[in-house]
């Protein structure tokens, strides 16, 4: 059980990192998807000018099995330079 655990939230980071990339790349990203890492796969959210304008917050959803973990990360982004820096990133309840 632990074991599990421990991929799903694996799987959860996986999502935060791949969603800061894609606002790296596109600083007016905004949208939900699904993310498949090998056998485990993670639900992504990125919700622009959210808590504040200039950040964005991504919610990350990682399954194993019967295992599910949330994290949700806060990220500023630069709109001139489009540097992204993470401010913050918790384990959230489901």
């Amino acid at each position: 059980g632990a074991n599990l655990g421990l991929r799903a939230l694996s799987a959860a980071k996986s999502g935060i990192y791949d969603g800061m990339m894609k606002v790296a790349r596109d600083k007016d990203f905004n949208t939900s998807y699904s993310l498949s890492i090998g056998a485990y796969s993670a639900a992504v959210s990125v919700y622009k000018d959210t808590p504040t304008v200039g950040k964005s917050k991504i919610t990350s959803t990682g399954s194993a099995l019967t295992r599910r973990k949330k994290i949700e990360a806060i990220v500023s982004v630069d709109s001139t330079t489009g540097l992204i820096k993470l401010e913050s990133m918790v384990e959230a309840a489901l």
